[in-house]
């Protein structure tokens, strides 16, 4: 804001000269305002560029916030399609939420990385096996609880 007031008051600076050109009748006089006008011009020409330097950078980081504040958005709402479920006793992840269950198959996320705004979704570590692991974070749990599976047993 500060540069807007100097600009402005270089071009009245400037404005000033002129006017006082047309009622001078001295030619060395006359260069004399014609310096200081193009000195004027000069400041002028400075204030102008920080000044769109400076709006070139609010625009940035104008743009920086809305593009943080859209993911944001983003996230609320995947987050908002789960609901934190317990497996067993200390363990526990977000589940799916039913009516969203037609979209897409149930699944399970990582709690520690959906707290971390990130969709890490929890995998078996190999086929018929009965632990889980994250593969953003690699937390892992077993679900082998009793002779069956309880991750499989306890869907909500």
């Amino acid at each position: 804001m500060e540069g807007f007031l100097t600009a402005l008051q270089s071009l009245k600076a400037v404005t000033d000269i002129v006017k006082s050109l047309k009622n001078n009748s001295s030619e060395i006089k006359a260069q004399k305002d014609l310096l200081e006008v193009y000195s004027s011009l000069l400041e002028l020409k400075e204030e102008i560029i920080i000044m769109r330097d400076q709006y070139a950078e609010l625009a940035s980081v104008k743009r920086d916030l809305e593009h943080k504040l859209a993911e944001r958005n983003d996230w609320e709402q995947t987050k908002s399609r789960y609901k934190l479920h317990q497996i067993e006793q200390g363990i526990f992840v977000y589940a799916l939420k039913p009516e969203f269950q037609s979209d897409e198959p149930l699944h399970y996320l990582c709690p520690a990385c959906m707290e971390k705004g990130q969709k890490g979704i929890l995998s078996k570590t190999s086929p018929g096996d009965y632990y889980y692991k994250c593969p953003i974070c690699e937390w892992s749990f077993s679900t082998y609880h009793r002779g069956r599976e309880s991750l499989q047993a306890e869907m909500p």
